[in-house]
C-alpha cells in the first residue's frame, strides 16, 4: 500500500484496494482501482505505441479545451495513418 500511495498508482491488489489509507489518498483512486475489474493487460503489436500516443494526445486535447468531436476525429483518422484503414474497425451502436 505504502509504495501504491507513494508511487500515485493504481493498484491491482484486492487487499491493498480494500485499505481506507488507499482509498483516500486521491480523489480519483477509488474510481479507477474499481475499473480494473474489466481491465486487460495492453497488446503489444509493433504499432500499439504509437496508438497509445495519438489516444494520449486526444485526450489532452480535450483536456486542454478541444471538442471532443474535434479531437475524436484526429484520433481517428492518425489511427487509420498508424494501422491502414483496412485494419480499423467502427464501432457498432
Amino acid at each position: 500500500m505504502d509504495y501504491a500511495i507513494a508511487d500515485n498508482h493504481i493498484t491491482v491488489r484486492n487487499d491493498v484496494a480494500e485499505v481506507e489509507e488507499y482509498l483516500s489518498y486521491s480523489p480519483a483512486v477509488e474510481y479507477f482501482t474499481n475499473l480494473l475489474d474489466t481491465a486487460y493487460y495492453r497488446p503489444a503489436p509493433p504499432a500499439y505505441p504509437e496508438v497509445s500516443s495519438a489516444l494520449q494526445e486526444a485526450m489532452e486535447a480535450v483536456l486542454t479545451g478541444s471538442a471532443p468531436e474535434a479531437a475524436a476525429a484526429a484520433y481517428d483518422a492518425t489511427v487509420r495513418d498508424i494501422v491502414g484503414p483496412e485494419n480499423v474497425q467502427e464501432a457498432q451502436g
